[in-house]
């Protein structure tokens, strides 16, 4: 009779009057994906969120809907769940919120279950959150392992836990969104995400100061990509070197992006800076934060007056390794310039520039250095620099340098400097074809001389070797 007791009794908990399967009051649909576990409903192999929709219990208090196919997830499909506190979809596939039954039946509605404390959507295909999305109750709160590239004006503003690692978050993330979460959070984790070392990034750092200890230290994994590189660095670091050292000193009009960094520690950071001041209206050269080393002043109004109020030194100049000038007003190079490394690049192609000082034009066939020249008035001659072989080697833009009307002869005006012939350039004087010639006619005779005297010798060896006989200078010797 006990034996009978125990087969029944479940039974009879597992099938309710209403049809409805155990205390989680599941229907019968749902029952073949479902299981339910004391306050915990499990479910795998889903298509949808629309069977929940016939639910109506205070039991579970927890829903885990894991490796199913669920597209887009309505949320009024759980209202029928008072109670719930937790919410866990993932490897589900989920791309968004349902938004077909909001325009028909919840067109002016938000989305909330006001209970719900934790809700982990992780290991989906979220590109978004809905901005409608009001969880006020919320303290948990897994996004991490989608592709979402933007967030929600406004989360929760009772937020203890943020995953939103291994996104596609980028320096474009608004930093209001993140000023709401000051108060309460205690754990954020951005990893993975497709964060750049940029400037952009910088309010994340005084923001970080605003975390307790325990949330600014779950930050500290989180790194970023240095620009144009592979290489990434601690994001707090880099954003703290950012806001303390390069940004005070970096000028108004012009982007400074750190492109090496080569410390984990703000106390010990080794790093370059690219500076950008193209297109400003620049007059003057700026004055640099420390360690520049790329420089970019292009399509700006400097002119060789430009030079008068650049002191190198202190404007921290003699580490640059790259320089653009390109389209400016320059006639001239300044041996200024001799003073900076420069062995990357220099580019001051679309200038006035006519000659390239032999000083300047030395630095740079010493090092393998990118060169621009073209798109000036070049006074092509046959002793000026530019048409130097050595120099014209080392021309990025080669096929862009051509000679003006102040060139030397006067029939390669217009020319592309490649294109002339040397002869023509630099033709021989009538004075220097006679000495060529005198110079021709000493070679042919010390050739033809050699060419006798080495006869002579193998004929004497010749004759000493077959008939023992001596060469007749012998003779003659004393």
């Amino acid at each position: 009779m006990k034996a009978l007791v125990l087969v029944v009794l479940p039974v009879l908990w597992v099938v309710g009057e209403d049809g409805h399967h155990g205390n989680c009051g599941l229907p019968d649909l749902l029952s073949v994906h479902c299981r339910c576990e004391g306050t915990l409903l499990s479910c795998a192999n889903l298509t949808s969120t629309d069977l929940f929709s016939q639910m109506r219990t205070s039991t579970v208090t927890s829903l885990h809907i894991l490796d199913s196919n669920i597209k887009c997830l309505d949320l009024h499909d759980l209202k029928g769940l008072h109670n719930l506190r937790e919410l866990k979809i993932s490897k589900s596939s989920l791309r968004h919120f349902c938004k077909q039954d909001y325009k028909v039946r919840h067109k002016k509605e938000i989305i909330s279950l006001g209970k719900l404390e934790s809700l982990d959507l992780s290991n989906n295909k979220l590109t978004h959150i809905d901005q409608r999305l009001q969880l006020t109750d919320l303290r948990f709160l897994n996004l991490s392992s989608n592709s979402i590239t933007r967030l929600p004006k406004k989360l929760p503003q009772h937020l203890e836990v943020l995953d939103l690692s291994f996104n596609r978050l980028s320096d474009e993330i608004d930093e209001k969104i993140f000023n709401q979460l000051s108060g309460t959070i205690e754990y954020i984790n951005l990893e993975g995400n497709l964060w750049t070392c940029s400037p952009k990034l910088s309010w994340l750092y005084p923001w970080s100061l605003t975390l307790s200890t325990s949330a600014r230290l779950s930050l500290g994994d989180t790194r970023c990509r240095i620009q144009n590189t592979e290489r990434s660095s601690p994001m707090l670091v880099v954003m703290e070197t950012y806001h303390r050292k390069v940004l005070p000193k970096c000028p108004d009009v012009c982007s400074c992006d750190i492109y090496h960094f080569g410390s984990s520690t703000i106390s010990h950071a080794v790093y370059t800076l690219l500076v950008n001041c193209s297109g400003q209206g620049l007059e003057e050269f700026p004055q640099l934060p420390q360690f520049a080393t790329i420089l970019d002043l292009s399509n700006n109004k400097l002119s060789d007056a430009s030079y008068d109020a650049l002191d190198v030194v202190e404007f921290n100049y003699p580490d640059i390794t790259g320089l653009v000038l390109s389209n400016n007003q320059f006639t001239i190079l300044d041996n200024k310039l001799l003073k900076m490394k420069l062995h990357r690049f220099l580019k001051v192609d679309g200038n006035q520039l006519t000659e390239v000082p032999y000083d300047i034009s030395l630095m740079i066939q010493k090092y393998d250095t990118e060169i621009t020249l073209g798109g000036n008035p070049w006074a092509c001659s046959c002793n000026s620099e530019i048409n130097n072989i050595n120099l014209l080697h080392k021309l990025s833009d080669l096929s862009s340098v051509s000679c003006s009307e102040a060139s030397q002869p006067d029939s390669i005006v217009g020319y592309k400097i490649n294109d002339i012939d040397p002869l023509i350039l630099c033709p021989p004087s009538d004075e220097g074809a006679r000495r060529e010639l005198v110079l021709q006619i000493v070679c042919v005779t010390l050739a033809v001389l050699i060419v006798v005297v080495l006869s002579k010798l193998m004929y004497d060896y010749w004759q000493y070797k077959n008939k023992g006989k001596l060469p007749w200078i012998v003779y003659k010797m004393p």
